[in-house]
């Protein structure tokens, strides 16, 4: 009896971890949506309401919920707090602080190209730089969507899968 417990449980432990995996690739397309969305609110504050850099990526991190509007909020919180540091090094500190980020290296490194021309320049330099990152980030979320819907059902089927084997090993 003990052992059919034990078994039970090897199988629903091994099928946790390819759900939570699973899960992950989930709140990176969420995370990734949010994005976009803080973009277009991003772009629309600096293209039509003429606000500053910070105070607009301020007013985008407020406009959404979740990590990644955290993160915005801290990097708007530090540029008004100190306007001489560049957005890049703010925003490389605020994703150091930030936990909950799903984000992969490609976003990342998508995200430093915009802060490292960001609040420099004129306004439609500015709003290129938004466009050209919202266009990156179109690419990028169409790559997750594809990785998702062919690794996603993988690693949950894979999960359960090792947990029979650890189970038929076992007996």
């Amino acid at each position: 009896m003990i052992r059919w417990i034990a078994n039970a449980v090897v199988v629903l432990g091994c099928g946790y971890l390819g759900i939570a995996y699973s899960k992950r690739m989930d709140a990176r397309i969420r995370q990734l949506e949010i994005l976009e969305q803080i973009f277009v609110q991003l772009g629309f504050n600096i293209g039509f309401l003429a606000m500053p850099f910070s105070l607009a990526l301020k007013a985008a991190a407020k406009s959404q919920q979740g990590v990644l509007c955290r993160l915005f909020g801290s990097m708007a919180e530090r540029m008004i707090r100190t306007p001489n540091l560049p957005p890049k090094i703010v925003f490389q500190e605020a994703l150091e602080e930030c936990k909950g980020v799903c984000l992969k290296q490609a976003e990342v490194e998508v995200l430093e190209e915009f802060m490292s021309h960001a609040g420099q320049g004129d306004r439609e330099n500015t709003m290129d730089g938004i466009r050209m990152t919202e266009a990156k980030l179109k690419l990028v979320m169409e790559q997750a969507l594809a990785e998702r819907e062919k690794d996603g059902k993988l690693w949950r089927s894979m999960g359960f899968l090792t947990g029979l084997l650890l189970v038929i090993l076992l007996v």
